[in-house]
């Protein structure tokens, strides 16, 4: 036992206070309270102090009852005296110096806080006084780290955190900055023994999420907090830490999506971002590149289609400014999660239309931030002018798309009839209602002699399976990949890489790849062989398409989009469908008049080859299906 415990030390008190504190120590009620009033009364630090092993006398388990309460609902004498010490001891805090023998003090502590935690008597909030403890104890190295290692700490801590919303004012409870330094300090939620102490007191990652939107909106969000503007903000780093600790566990991840935390997150990083004229930019750094770090590992996570259009509804945007003239000062930006979204997550995901039905009026909304001169000298800037232009460019397009009257084409499923038309004017299976015909007997010579009697089935499963966006983003997609190949990349030049493979790899069927990683597009060839090896997802349906194309007798060529989904790349097809085999038997003619020898081939006349071949077939009908 630690010196400053042994009840010897009762004799240095005065005979006012002794007379009080050796019966205490004994277990008298009376006496407990008589004392504690006294010494509330002082408010003398070193009295309080040679108080202490009254306090530590009352707490030993060996005095446990069986039960807090009497046949009453009253808390039994032992249980009471507990309460009083602990009352006693957590605060007040008297002093700055870390309470004496600290260890033993906080294993006779911890033993009540465990009792009460269970039974939960109403004298007394087992987790918010643990809370103050911590705090207590905080000074104190050794004491903390053994706090730290208790087995159950963080579950009551957690029970702590959902009293903490009882307060009458709960955004003025000390008990919150308590919550918020362990948070940042010692709740280590990576670890899987205390995540499991986590849990278990949240009733899982759904109650963990809902607790974790309460804190958000009363200790972040709530208009109040506008005039503690700095308290706000380490409330906010606090929650920060805490979730991307929770990142390693994929389940308790994708609660916190699914609970809106990470909506709540965003609208939270939007408040701080407004502190920029109230707090130095040094202060407000830290919390808001931690904010970009936590989104883009769930970016990682789940992909920009689940994430970005609820982010972005709830203030991206300008935090993405405001942030950047609060980093103005930090060295190579260029590696910031804060860059990396700006330069490859926004644009990446404005292939989807419903991502772009939002930007447009979000883009006007900030342009008096994005003017401001001090803004425009930002090397963040440069970079939001290339988002800034493929966002408009891709919203042009999709009103274009909008104000045509026209319905979209179909190409006959039968692939030896190739007749494209109106998607209108055709019938579709009505099983898998993937395949369209453009009359009975094209149907039934798909369903007989085709791979539709076999491929029905599988491919009816393989849609109601496979992940998938909603149909007007894939249309949209659709009509985007139609735009770039046929007006930017579908070119001499472009057959005429074509017919280098073609070349390199006799024989092999051939995939056309929109890679549109960064936003951007780029266009490349590859073996079906080579492509398939890499969808270990299995996003493509290849048997189907290969066979398909085979059949088409040159109508059908693949073309597949590369899209960024997370950590990984999604693959979606999109084959073109030609009305004539004209441009196909075209390239072979070019490919079997080319020399053997590859040193002779002249690609500028290979190419201008190609350019004839186009110019003589710019009548050919093609669509992307």
């Amino acid at each position: 036992m630690h010196p400053s415990l042994r009840l010897e030390n009762l004799s240095r008190l005065p005979i006012s206070l002794r007379r009080f504190a050796t019966p205490a120590s004994k277990g008298s009620l009376k006496d407990c309270k008589r004392l504690a009033q006294l010494l509330k009364d002082s408010g003398n630090d070193e009295i309080f102090h040679h108080c202490i092993p009254v306090f530590y006398a009352n707490l030993d388990p060996v005095g446990l009852p069986y039960n807090p309460a009497d046949d009453d609902g009253s808390l039994s004498d032992a249980a009471e005296c507990a309460v009083i010490a602990l009352n006693a001891l957590r605060g007040p805090l008297h002093g700055v110096s870390p309470l004496p023998g600290g260890p033993d003090l906080w294993r006779r502590i911890w033993a009540w806080i465990v009792f009460f935690d269970f039974y939960r008597p109403a004298a007394i909030r087992s987790g918010v006084t643990l809370l103050y403890f911590i705090q207590r104890f905080s000074p104190d190295g050794r004491t903390t780290a053994l706090i730290s290692e208790t087995v159950g700490v963080r579950t009551i801590v957690m029970h702590g955190w959902a009293d903490l919303f009882t307060c009458p004012e709960p955004a003025d409870a000390p008990g919150f900055q308590f919550l918020c330094r362990f948070l940042c300090d010692s709740m280590r939620a990576d670890d899987p023994r205390h995540l499991a102490d986590v849990l278990v007191a949240t009733d899982g990652p759904v109650g963990l999420a809902s607790l974790i939107v309460r804190y958000i909106r009363i200790l972040v969000l709530d208009p109040e907090r506008r005039e503690r503007r700095n308290e706000t903000a380490q409330f906010f780093r606090g929650i920060l830490l805490f979730v991307q600790e929770l990142q390693t566990a994929t389940k308790v991840s994708s609660a916190l999506v699914t609970g809106g935390v990470l909506k709540a997150l965003t609208s939270a990083a939007c408040a701080v971002s407004e502190y920029i004229d109230h707090i130095p930019n040094e202060e407000l750094e830290d919390p808001m590149l931690d904010f970009f770090d936590v989104l883009q590992e769930y970016l990682d996570l789940f992909g920009a289609y689940n994430i970005i259009t609820e982010a972005l509804a709830v203030g991206l945007l300008p935090t993405i400014i405001r942030t950047g003239m609060i980093c103005k000062n930090v060295e190579d930006i260029k590696t910031t999660n804060l860059w990396r979204i700006l330069d490859e997550r926004l644009p990446e995901s404005t292939v989807y239309c419903t991502v772009l039905a939002q930007l447009g009026p979000l883009l006007v909304g900030v342009e008096i931030l994005t003017r401001a001169p001090e803004f425009k000298e930002l090397a963040i800037y440069r970079c939001w002018r290339m988002f800034h232009t493929l966002a408009y460019d891709r919203i042009s397009f999709m009103e274009e798309r909008m104000l045509e009257a026209e319905p979209s084409s179909k190409g006959c499923g039968n692939m030896k009839c190739g007749t494209i038309q109106a998607k209108t004017e055709f019938r579709r299976c009505s099983h898998c209602q993937r395949v369209y015909y453009c009359s009975v007997d094209c149907q039934r010579v798909d369903w007989e002699s085709g791979n539709h009697r076999r491929a029905c089935h599988s491919m009816r499963r393989f849609e109601l399976t496979r992940p998938h966006m909603n149909r007007r983003n894939l249309s949209f997609m659709r009509a985007l990949v139609h735009r770039d190949a046929l007006i930017t990349y579908i070119s001499g030049s472009h057959y005429a890489m074509v017919l280098s493979q073609m070349r390199e790899n006799p024989g092999e069927p051939l995939v056309t790849i929109f890679s549109y990683a960064g936003g951007g597009v780029v266009c490349y060839i590859r073996t079906i062989n080579e492509e398939r090896l890499k969808d270990i997802e299995s996003d493509i349906d290849w048997d189907e398409y290969i066979a398909r194309a085979s059949r088409s007798g040159g109508r059908m060529t693949l073309h597949i989009v590369h899209l960024p989904d997370g950590n990984r790349t999604r693959r979606w097809m999109f084959p073109l469908r030609s009305d004539s085999s004209a441009l196909h038997d075209g390239l072979l003619r070019i490919l079997n008049a080319l020399p053997e020898d590859t040193d002779e081939w002249q690609e500028t006349e290979v190419t201008r080859e190609v350019e004839k071949l186009l110019e003589a077939n710019e009548d050919v009908n093609q669509i992307h299906e």
